[in-house]
């Protein structure tokens, strides 16, 4: 992932590595994340990484989560999420978004008592949430296994296969590509 200061990152099944000179040398990044599994990664206004992390045991709510880091940190920050999640953006506000099998996470002031989990329950169709797309501070397009969420502020409005023109609802990636004003979803067809 580009870090928009000259930084690249890159999460591997043995930790995160880094690299300052345009791909030609790489220097693992953050002790603590060494031989975890890194599942995800973007990049805060800052140009830090902001990674979904987990353990090659399964999910351990101890060390799993979101860790945050940059070549010049001592150690790595760790916001606790209580919740296996699988993918990360991060919005021009720096609220961090994470998604998984239960609902979306949104973190404010990166900090794990800052959470707001979004389900089901707060007018979403399908809790299990694949990926993230933000447009901006207000607008956000979750990829999900009932179709595409948009979550405009706090209120979710569903697409799918009934409702509009799309292959197949269970969504797996979703992209927002701000020069064209153009949304991207790929399905499992």
């Amino acid at each position: 992932k580009w870090g928009h200061n000259g930084i690249w990152y890159v999460g591997t099944t043995s930790g995160l590595f880094y690299s300052s000179t345009a791909g030609r040398f790489w220097k693992a990044l953050s002790s603590e994340l060494a031989e975890k599994i890194i599942i995800a990664i973007d990049v805060n206004p800052s140009g830090q990484a902001v990674c979904v992390v987990k353990s090659s045991n399964g999910f351990d709510p101890t060390t799993d989560g979101i860790y945050i880091t940059h070549p010049d940190f001592e150690s790595a920050k760790f916001i606790r999420t209580n919740r296996e999640v699988r993918n990360v953006a991060v919005d021009e506000n720096n609220i961090i978004w994470a998604g998984g099998d239960t609902g979306l996470l949104r973190i404010e002031h990166e900090s794990s008592d800052n959470i707001l989990y979004f389900n089901r329950r707060h007018g979403m169709r399908s809790s299990h949430v694949n990926g993230i797309a933000i447009v901006n501070k207000h607008l956000r397009f979750l990829a999900t296994a009932a179709g595409v969420e948009r979550m405009n502020g706090l209120k979710f409005t569903n697409f799918n296969t009934s409702t509009h023109d799309i292959l197949n609802n269970n969504i797996s990636s979703i992209g927002y590509v701000a020069s064209t004003n153009s949304l991207w979803a790929g399905s499992l067809y």
